[in-house]
């Protein structure tokens, strides 16, 4: 007659709770695989559109005129193959010097200025003659003790020529002056016409907080139309891989990606 061992009820339970675990962490392993993997485009639900590069018109690549001195990217060929300089509109300065003026007339502070400064629509054209004023005059970075109105027209400079590492770095020598970048982000948002992919790119990966709402507003806007002039494919693989405050494996950070 065989002889039935009573069932521990303690040890019933400890068994239960290990199996519990050991699914409970399976499955936690086996979403993040999930999410880490999955495209970001995919995540997202679609709404991230790829579409093919579009050339920029009038615009050429660097060209080796003779062994080892190329021709900048912001110099222009014309059909003929002959080197073509454009030469800066005089109402165009006047007006960029206006709007910086106007700009610092009644601020009290850099930080002021930027957030009343009124930039000119920016063009593919003005970004041209902007950077080949920079190559053929560099301005002279203002003083610390320097007045508003010198340091918003050199600010000005840097942004129509999208040089966004010097604008931030500009702007990060300027005290109580951390959401100045995020404002700059805002005028380009109404003014920038000649945004690319990697403009949005450098614009998020120089920022160093995480983008509130109209920031992050702001930055969509400017994606949408860099798409007219770039493939973002290389900008959804960094978000995706992250930058700072937005991306990455992190779900929130996903989450920000896909509102962007």
């Amino acid at each position: 007659m065989k002889v039935k061992t009573p069932r521990d009820p303690s040890a019933e339970r400890t068994l239960m709770m290990a199996n519990l675990r050991f699914h409970l962490i399976f499955a936690s392993v086996f979403t993040s695989c999930i999410l880490t993997s999955t495209d970001l485009s995919a995540q997202c639900g679609g709404a991230i559109q790829l579409q093919p590069a579009q050339p920029v018109r009038g615009v050429a690549a660097p060209v080796i005129i003779a062994p080892g001195i190329p021709i900048p990217p912001n110099i222009i060929l014309g059909e003929d193959g002959e080197v073509l300089m454009l030469a800066e509109d005089p109402a165009v300065a006047m007006e960029a010097k206006s709007e910086a003026e106007s700009a610092s007339a009644d601020a009290q502070s850099f930080k002021d200025a930027v957030a009343q400064l009124s930039l000119p629509p920016k063009t593919v054209d003005r970004v041209i003659q902007a950077r080949q004023k920079m190559l053929l005059d560099p301005p002279v970075k203002p003083a610390e003790d320097a007045e508003v109105s010198e340091k918003i027209a050199y600010l000005t400079q840097l942004i129509t020529a999208s040089d966004w590492q010097g604008v931030a770095s500009f702007i990060s020598g300027e005290a109580d002056c951390e959401s100045c970048f995020d404002q700059v982000i805002g005028h380009l948002a109404a003014r920038d016409e000649s945004v690319t992919p990697g403009d949005v790119l450098m614009l998020l990966s120089l920022r160093t907080q995480i983008p509130d709402k109209d920031t992050l507003n702001h930055l969509g806007q400017l994606l949408k139309k860099s798409q007219a002039r770039g493939n973002v494919s290389h900008l959804i693989k960094k978000l995706s891989e992250g930058l700072p405050g937005i991306g990455g494996i992190n779900p929130f950070g996903r989450g920000l990606a896909c509102d962007l």
